[in-house]
């Protein structure tokens, strides 16, 4: 039983050494299928996803970027369920898609990476960002990386469809027009719990990336 595996590597994890959430996934992903974790991997190195994501050397270690990396593809792959866990959304949803037979890893695999690069092309590593009026600062933000990611790779056929400087200018302003938004500015800020933000955020993505 895949579940029983997860809590069984969980319970190994609270003696010695302890592991981060993510690196029990990884292990857990070797276990369950070999190729979903090295299709993970080799993405969370993507050099685009690498630039706009700007993790700092302590949080790659942790392996925060296979983190994001999986969190891009859960929110595409099973709906959020409003009150869940974060990290045991990203734990279910890291069984499901490796195990099911039906996920198509190239067809992701090619959103994310015309995902990233439009948004590498559009704001290089202020992508996640604060917009601060003036310029882009600060450091990386999950919400905005939420937002902007998921909402990219929702409209990854329409923005493709832009000339390079249209889809540019078009990600720029959305990038900026985000941190103007009710609703983000409601459920952004620091003391928002993880779970309110994603129920909040996640469904609004979509429509504010949409050219």
């Amino acid at each position: 039983d895949v579940s029983a595996k997860f809590e069984l590597f969980q319970r190994r994890n609270t003696g010695g050494a302890s592991l981060t959430e993510q690196e029990v996934r990884n292990s857990i992903a070797v276990s369950l299928n070999r190729d979903f974790y090295n299709w993970l991997i080799e993405h969370s190195k993507n050099e685009a996803f690498v630039e706009t994501t700007d993790q700092t050397e302590t949080a790659l270690e942790s392996q925060a970027g296979v983190e994001l990396a999986l969190r891009f593809f859960a929110f595409r792959y099973t709906p959020y369920k409003p009150g869940m866990d974060v990290h045991e959304y990203l734990d279910d949803a890291l069984m499901k898609m490796a195990t099911d037979k039906t996920f198509d890893m190239n067809s992701e695999g090619e959103i994310f990476t015309k995902t990233f690069k439009f948004l590498s092309e559009a704001l290089a590593s202020m992508a996640f960002k604060r917009w601060n009026g003036g310029a882009f600062s600060g450091k990386f933000l999950m919400s905005v990386f939420e937002v902007m990611s998921t909402g990219v790779s929702h409209n990854v056929t329409d923005l493709e469809a832009l000339q390079p400087q249209q889809r540019k200018e078009f990600i720029e302003q959305a990038a900026k027009s985000l941190w103007g938004n009710q609703t983000f500015n409601q459920y952004s800020g620091a003391g928002i719990r993880g779970t309110t933000r994603l129920s909040r955020l996640l469904p609004i993505a979509a429509a504010l990336l949409k050219p």
